[in-house]
Parts: C-alpha cells; sequence; structure tokens
C-alpha cells in the first residue's frame, strides 16, 4: 500500500507515499509496541476542521428514504418475481450497496509535471494495477454474484474504449451511434434538473460533465408504451460495462425498466430512479459484437412501471472504461480509465469539486476522494458498506486489516471508527487468513485488526456507513509478492472478502450466511437426436474455502461462447436436455449453481454443432485448465515504471478452447460435440471420428494431458480413430521422462520431443497439409486471444511428417505419415492461438479433409445401412462399416480405404472449396 526507498549508504527505510504501518513482529493481534511509522501527510485524505463533509444530493430528504434495492436484474420479462424458470435469482446481498475502492492510481504530480502512479515497481509488481485488477476481475464477479448493487469509487471497466450517447444526441453522432425515441411525442417532455451533455475536448479542474446537458422524462405506463432507445456504435467486438445515467426527483419511478439489448438476448433491470441519480449507474458486464445492430448492441429504457403518475429520466448511456478524461496542466494521462485515481473518476461521475478536491495535491485529494465519493452517491436508507482492496509495504509478511482511528497507527476499540466497522473489518479477516491458511498457506501470518487516521476509511469524509480497508499482503516481500502474482491467490482472498462482507450483514441482522456455491464441473454437450442436445455437469468440486452447496442450476445459452441469455432453471439434475436446435446450429452452453446466497461464477463453456443426423463425428476435449503467474503479461510501460507484470485475465486465458475450434468445423457441414477434460474419460470415444484435444498453454506442473486421458486416448488411435492434439507445450510435457508419456508422444502423436522454442509465426510446409494457406501469426495477448507463449519447437520422430515450422526454425506441427484410419495431427501451438480467423478456419478444414471427415447427412439422405431409433438418433446395423452419420462404436468407416497423398491433396482442395460456407451464427 505505500513503498520503501532505500538510502544506499545509511541503510534507512522511509516509507513514502504510504496508508500502511511498519511492519510488527509475529502473526497475532495482541498490541507490539513500534515507534510510529513515518507516513506521508498527503495519504490522510486531509480532513481539517475547515472542511464541510460532503454534500447531500439536491433530493436528498424530499424523495422517500431507500427501502429495497436500487437496481435488480429481473426476468426475462423484466418483472420481478415472475413464477417462471427465466426469473433471475436474488441473492444474499441483494438491498445491500458496496461502495468499493481499488485504491491508488495514476496521479497528476505538479512538481513533477507529469502522470505517475502512486506506487513504484516492486519485483515487477506495481500496486496502483494490482488492486485494480484482484478487485475489478475477482472480487466484483463474488458482489454480483450475490445481487449487491456495486458502486466502484474508481473505474472498474478495463476496456480503454468507450461510447457515450446522450438523450440530446439524435443522429447528430453517427460515429457513437444514434438515440431514438418510440412512441407518441406528447410522453416525452423536458426535465429542469441537470444532466450529462458532451463536452469538447478533455476536462479541467471543476468542470462537471452532469452539469453541462440536460435530461428528458417520459410518463410512465402500466404497460410498455414508449421507450428511448440508444443504439451504440460499437468500436470493437469486446466485453462492455454498461452504464446509465437519470436525474432524480420526487416524481421519479422507483422501478425504471432499463433492457440491455446484447448478441447473447435481452438482460432486464429495474433501476429506482429516486436514488443515484446525476451520475453513472452500473448495470453490469457483456460482450458486444462490433458495429452498429439495434437488436445486438443498444440499451431500451421503457416506460412501464408499477408507479402510477410518475416519469422515468432519459439522460445518457455508456459503455466501456475508455482513456482518462482529465486535464491537469499537462493534458490527459493517456491511460485507461481504470487506472487513474478515484480523484478523477469522481470528477468524471459529476461529483462537485468539494468532493475531490480537498487539499494541495492531487495525490492527498484522491485519498479522501474514494470515501467522500461514496458518502455523495450514499443516501439515507442505504445498506451499505465501504471496503478498499491495498497491499502492504515497509517490511513485513500477512494481511492486515485497518478502521479508523486519529493517530497514525496502534490498536483501538473501534469508537473512533463508524459503526460497524469493527465487527465487519473482525470477520472479514478472520475469512481471509482462515480460507488462506485452508486452501493456500498454512502458516500465513494473521497481522490483526489495525487502526490508523487514514483518509479513506476516515468518518469525517464518510460517516455514512462502515468502512474497512485490508492490506492483503506485502508486495516488498519476493514471497509474498510470489504469491500476489498468482491468480488462485487473489481468488481466494476475493471470495473471503465478499464472504466476510456478507458475515457482517448476517451477523448484524441475526440471520444465517448463505455463500454462493462454487462454479459447477466437467460440462459436456453433445448431440443426443435430432435437433436434441444433451447438456451434463457434475456439482462443484469440494473446497475447503468455498460456498455453500446448490440447491439447483441455471443453463444459459449463447451464439458464440462469450454472450450468453439470462437462462433458466433446470432444478436440481445435472443435466438437461434441450430439443430447439436446428439443423447446423452452433450455440454454446454454462451452467451455474444457486441458492440462497445467490448464483455461482460459470461453468467453463461447452458447445454443439447440431447433427442432421442426430450425431457428431467430432468431440473437442478442453484441455486447458492452466492459470498461473507463468502467464502474466510484462506489460513494458514505456515509462519511468519499467517493465511490470499484469495479471489480466483475458490474455492470459480467454476460454477459447471450444469457441475456436467448433464454429471453425462448422464451417465445413461437420458437427461437433465437446466437453471438459475431466468428462472425456466417461465419454464413448470410439463413437467420433476425431477427438481434438485442446491443451492450450500449460506448464510441467499443469499436463497438458493426464496419464487417465494418455491411456484413453492411445486406445483410441489404436483402435482406428483418428486424433488432433494442440498445445504450446503438449509436446515438452510427454518428453518430460515418464515413459509412458514418451512413448505415447512417439507412437500415437510420431514426434520425439522438443528441440527448440518456437515464434509467434508459422510457415506451412510446401506440398504438405497446409499449404497455401500462407504465412499465419499466433496471438501475442494484444488482439482477441490470449497470449500463447513460447511454443514447441517438434522433433519429428517414426513415421511423422512436418507439416510447418515456426518463422525462426524448428517444426511447428507435423502429421502421421499414414492417413486414416489411426491418423494423428500434432499442433506445437493452439489451434485457436491461430490470430487470423480465415486461415484458423483453413487450418481446421485441411485436418477435418486429412482425417477424411466428411460431413454429417440427415437420416433420409443416403445412410446406407445406417438406421434411425425410435428417439431420432441413428443406429448402425453394420458397426464395422461405420457408414457417414452413424454413431457406432468399432473399426473406422475408412478402414478399407488407403488415399495416397498426392490424391489426397487433389481430394482436398476440391473438398475445401466446395464444403466451406460461413459459420451458422457468425457475426456479420
Amino acid at each position: 500500500m505505500y513503498s520503501r526507498w532505500m538510502l544506499p549508504w545509511a541503510g534507512v527505510l522511509v516509507v513514502c507515499l504510504g496508508l500502511s504501518t511498519l511492519a510488527l513482529a509475529g502473526g497475532g493481534r495482541d498490541p507490539v509496541e513500534l515507534p510510529p511509522p513515518v507516513i506521508d501527510e498527503r495519504d490522510r485524505g486531509y480532513t481539517g476542521p475547515d472542511l464541510a463533509p460532503p454534500p447531500r444530493r439536491p433530493w436528498e430528504g424530499l424523495v422517500p428514504p431507500v427501502d429495497g434495492p436500487l437496481v435488480t436484474r429481473t426476468g426475462a420479462a423484466g418483472r420481478l418475481h415472475k413464477d417462471s424458470r427465466t426469473s433471475r435469482p436474488q441473492g444474499f446481498l441483494a438491498g445491500k450497496t458496496i461502495y468499493l475502492s481499488p485504491g491508488h492510481g495514476w496521479t497528476w504530480d505538479a512538481a513533477d509535471v507529469r502522470f505517475e502512479c502512486q506506487r513504484p515497481n516492486s519485483y515487477g509488481l506495481v500496486e496502483d494495477y494490482s488492486n485494480a485488477e484482484a478487485v475489478i476481475q475477482f472480487l466484483l464477479p463474488y458482489l454480483w454474484s450475490a445481487s449487491a448493487l456495486v458502486v466502484p469509487v474508481r473505474e472498474v471497466d478495463m476496456n480503454d474504449r468507450r461510447v457515450v450517447l446522450d438523450d440530446a444526441d439524435g443522429a447528430d453522432f453517427p460515429a457513437d451511434g444514434l438515440v431514438e425515441d418510440v412512441g407518441d411525442a406528447a410522453l416525452f417532455s423536458d426535465s429542469t434538473q441537470a444532466g450529462y451533455g458532451r463536452f469538447v475536448g478533455p476536462l479541467v479542474n471543476g468542470e462537471n460533465p452532469f452539469e453541462m446537458g440536460g435530461n428528458r422524462l417520459l410518463d410512465t405506463s402500466d404497460t410498455q408504451t414508449a421507450s428511448v432507445r440508444y443504439i451504440f456504435n460499437v468500436p470493437r467486438a469486446d466485453f462492455y460495462h454498461v452504464y446509465v445515467s437519470y436525474s432524480s426527483w420526487t416524481a421519479r419511478a422507483s422501478d425504471a425498466h432499463y433492457i440491455v439489448m446484447h448478441p447473447g438476448g435481452e438482460a432486464h433491470f429495474r433501476v429506482d430512479q429516486r436514488h443515484h441519480g446525476g451520475t453513472w449507474v452500473l448495470l453490469g458486464k457483456f460482450w458486444f459484437a462490433a458495429g452498429q445492430d439495434a437488436a445486438r448492441g443498444a440499451v431500451i429504457l421503457a416506460n412501464d412501471s408499477v408507479d402510477a403518475g410518475t416519469q422515468v429520466s432519459a439522460d445518457s448511456v455508456r459503455i466501456g472504461g475508455g482513456l482518462g478524461v482529465i486535464d491537469r496542466g499537462g493534458g490527459t494521462s493517456g491511460w485507461p480509465r481504470y487506472s487513474e485515481n478515484s480523484r478523477y473518476h469522481a470528477q468524471y461521475s459529476g461529483a462537485p469539486l468539494s468532493v475531490y478536491e480537498t487539499s494541495n495535491g492531487d495525490g492527498s485529494d484522491d485519498v479522501g476522494s474514494r470515501s467522500r465519493f461514496a458518502a455523495w452517491v450514499n443516501e439515507a436508507g442505504e445498506d451499505s458498506a465501504y471496503f478498499a482492496w491495498h497491499t502492504n509495504a515497509g517490511g513485513g509478511t500477512g494481511t492486515s486489516i485497518y478502521i479508523y482511528w486519529p493517530n497514525a497507527h496502534g490498536y483501538c476499540d473501534g469508537t473512533e471508527a463508524t459503526a460497524g466497522s469493527a465487527d465487519m473489518a473482525d470477520l472479514i479477516l478472520a475469512e481471509v487468513i482462515g480460507d488462506v491458511r485452508g486452501v493456500w498457506d498454512p502458516a500465513w501470518t494473521d497481522r490483526g485488526r489495525r487502526c490508523a487516521w487514514f483518509g479513506e476509511v476516515n468518518p469525517n469524509n464518510n460517516g455514512e456507513m462502515p468502512a474497512a480497508l485490508i492490506e492483503a499482503a506485502f508486495h516488498d516481500l519476493p514471497e509474498d509478492v510470489e504469491d500476489l502474482k498468482e491468480p488462485r491467490f487473489r481468488q481466494v482472498v476475493a471470495r473471503a472478502v465478499y464472504q466476510g462482507i456478507v458475515r457482517y450483514f448476517a451477523q448484524r441482522d441475526g440471520v444465517t450466511p448463505v455463500f454462493v456455491p462454487e462454479p459447477p464441473t466437467a460440462p459436456a454437450a453433445q448431440n443426443v437426436g435430432l435437433g436434441r442436445v444433451e447438456v451434463s455437469w457434475r456439482p462443484p468440486a469440494q473446497d475447503a474455502a468455498g460456498g455453500d452447496p446448490p440447491v439447483s442450476y441455471r443453463l444459459y445459452q449463447g451464439p458464440n461462447g462469450l454472450a450468453f441469455d439470462e437462462g433458466i432453471d433446470v432444478g436440481d439434475a445435472t443435466s438437461a436436455t434441450l430439443e430447439d436446435l436446428a439443423e447446423g446450429e452452433v450455440r454454446f452452453y454454462r451452467i451455474t449453481g444457486v441458492n440462497a446466497g445467490g448464483e455461482s461464477l460459470p461453468s467453463s463453456v461447452v458447445g454443439v454443432m447440431a447433427s442432421p443426423s442426430g450425431r457428431a463425428p467430432l468431440l473437442i476435449v478442453d484441455g486447458f485448465d492452466r492459470n498461473d503467474a507463468g502467464m502474466l503479461w510484462a506489460q513494458d510501460t514505456a515509462t519511468y515504471l519499467g517493465t511490470i507484470d499484469r495479471m489480466v485475465l483475458r490474455r492470459m486465458h480467454d476460454a477459447a478452447t471450444v469457441r475456436r475450434h467448433g464454429p471453425e468445423a462448422a464451417a465445413f457441414d461437420v458437427p461437433f460435440d465437446s466437453a471438459h477434460h475431466d468428462r472425456a474419460l466417461g465419454l464413448p470415444l470410439e463413437q467420433y471420428d476425431v477427438v481434438d484435444y485442446v491443451a492450450g498453454r500449460g506448464v510441467a506442473a499443469n499436463r497438458s494431458v493426464t496419464s487417465a486421458l494418455r491411456d484413453r486416448l492411445e486406445t483410441y488411435v489404436a483402435a482406428g480413430g483418428n486424433l488432433l492434439v494442440s498445445g504450446s507445450h503438449v509436446a515438452t510435457h510427454l518428453s518430460g521422462g515418464d515413459p509412458a508419456d514418451a512413448q505415447f508422444l512417439a507412437d500415437t502423436l510420431h514426434a520425439r520431443g522438443v528441440l527448440a522454442l518456437g515464434a509467434y509465426d508459422v510457415t506451412p510446409g510446401a506440398g504438405e497439409l497446409f499449404d497455401g494457406v500462407g504465412v499465419f501469426g499466433l496471438h501475442d495477448g494484444f488482439l482477441d486471444g490470449y497470449d500463447v507463449g513460447p511454443t514447441d519447437g517438434l522433433d519429428v520422430g517414426g513415421s511423422g511428417i512436418a507439416v510447418a515450422d515456426h518463422s525462426g526454425g524448428g517444426v511447428a506441427a507435423l502429421r502421421s505419415g499414414q492417413g486414416p484410419p489411426g491418423a494423428s495431427v500434432l499442433l506445437g501451438f493452439g489451434l485457436e492461438g491461430v490470430s487470423a480467423p480465415d486461415q484458423r478456419e483453413e487450418i481446421m478444414g485441411r485436418i477435418l479433409a486429412f482425417f477424411e471427415v466428411e460431413p454429417e447427412r440427415a437420416p433420409d439422405a443416403g445412410l446406407g445401412d445406417a438406421s434411425v431409433s425410435a428417439d431420432g438418433s441413428p443406429t448402425c446395423q453394420d458397426c464395422s462399416s461405420r457408414n457417414a452419420g452413424c454413431g457406432c462404436a468399432g473399426a473406422s468407416r475408412h478402414s478399407e480405404q488407403a488415399w495416397s497423398w498426392l490424391g489426397l491433396v487433389l481430394m482436398l482442395g476440391l473438398w475445401w472449396r466446395r464444403r466451406r460456407r460461413r459459420r451458422p451464427g457468425a457475426a456479420s
């Protein structure tokens, strides 16, 4: 949380820009007397006697106190408590507001005349970034899963693109999109309240974008009769947070109906517009395709309400965080807004100058603005809590938590802090220490609950809610830094913080806490008949620090593995059969567990292409589980910070396994099933012509292929199955010393091991499998894909034949010398890592052609000796032939064919040109 500078000759440790203390000896909670630390006064967040508390909003005292959830995500009809499988579950934190602080960020330094991070580079970590990464990617999803309203005091959208549409825009800003009224013009009127307005250039100090425009009002009705549609011109296909703004006053509806239109469907929200007006209100996070499409990239404010005689306010809608917009004398920062400090976020979010300017420096302003912004937004009756995430420095190890005390450092009884702060801090810290010791490090140090004058938890800045500030670990201790660089560690701490917050509200209210379940495991999706797909999964894995068991499950569907619908409740069973797929349709699925605590984080994604014969010749197996410090993004900041290790999860593992293999096969009319590798062992692999095992990016500690699955795949190929294996380190792992692995690598995949690490460009071999595809690049994390990392340069062995080389040398891909049955292709990189979609699709088509996989045909389209069972699924009268569309175990249907390689190449070209088409459901 603060940094240290070593004076080389004196060896003196001084804390610079710190909010925390020198390390205390031991890990207990007993007071230990030490000299007070040196703490920069700016980090107190100045709260002198001449500083007034944050101002109240104009409508506070006029409207009724908050008496329920301010924002509720509802069922598909947009109504609360709809008696349908589509009703959204409400979690334990429904009706609670969590003001969430990721701590420090880029700050203007007037003395240095530049923007600087408030903390330095410590062993590759910069606290300004690592706090935000933990809060945005781990803690925020847990709070959302429990139905909390989250109000961030810094931007939480990591997307550097931003689109804002204002009620006054109409069609005047086509680069951003379109705003249009739908319905009777007599229902619309102008509000007398101020609203967000477009501004030209950056904002200078004191300028308020929410005083630069107005907003319009729309009379409500029992049913929807009019609306305002904000249709975005989405600049890039990506995930975006969706924010709305409105003016609050006495006659606003308590249930303003917002509908987010996205590629997965519609998401409905009810917002109490009597509160939280004049700022950005965060609804959720959605994936949008690039371009302008009213059905898949819009927000609608409808006028249906149960509050007769009211109005809804239509102001602005925003997607994305974008880059900084505040000029402090030397231009804007040039950094994404999520990495800037709270002072600038408060200004952009409509707070008055008295909230964010309280001293003579932006660094001190920032500390106070975090809590002052929370108090400014918070309203009477709101059930709220404030939590800040930091890491420590100054010598020490372990975790501590702070509440307010009007001195530099010490232990206290909590009477100087806002009511409830001590209880909340104690429960959060106990949960964190217990969970970290339980599943991470049994010797993790408990540094206790402490007290200090920190401005972020000072009741003079925010006396309206309990407040606590955690120091998760020490970013200047190499051992703690190793932990902080692990996604699993941050996830464990974030889950524990969320659970501690739940325990606080439960203890205060005298009820039993319930925690959201862990995600369901081992999903699979399989064609089981004409237009019928079975999606199955297993209950959550046991976790000593995990949530409570699910009482039911929820199944989500989507067109591309990124955008999903609102889901349906499927009860307590661990499978569901869907019967509404059209022939050739590609659909993806994920599952959550549900209980009274809320809804779990989702399972991994699986998908299918609906087969016209009721069976799929291709099984895609998701074997990419890795997510660790070895995959961090080494970002060259091109600043004084140098290179820092960043935990941006989508750059490390973007869940592209099935969604970047399945549609590529579907483009050639080859239906597919898919499963997590834990399920593949239990599936009848012999019914598939091809198994596509996706290993992704692995390390020795995370085997790409487990021994059990290795044996299963070896048996499958020996029986005539065809195997595609891809991944950055498969050959490295299989040549790591286990004789059985080495034999599988040599006999089944036809490689001896690895000669060198590959590069990010691959060149197909002349006259070989990928000839004509052209040189293709691999994802390095900067485009729409995870960083494939250093890839295997293969050592071809046995009857293996090299089909592509790395640009810097070394074999990138090989195939077995013989064609099917029992053929194999080994890629020393992830196929999903090929950055150009057209080339990735063509590579998959070449591999399927090598395996002689033909498109499935409907049962009445000449199945030969295949017949159709009573449920519509195909059966075989002669399993030895395995005719097209015949899903039987047995010898390959190609056992009588012997293609020469020259003939295969000629056939491939004709076949590929004839069969290639756009994959179903692809964005246009």
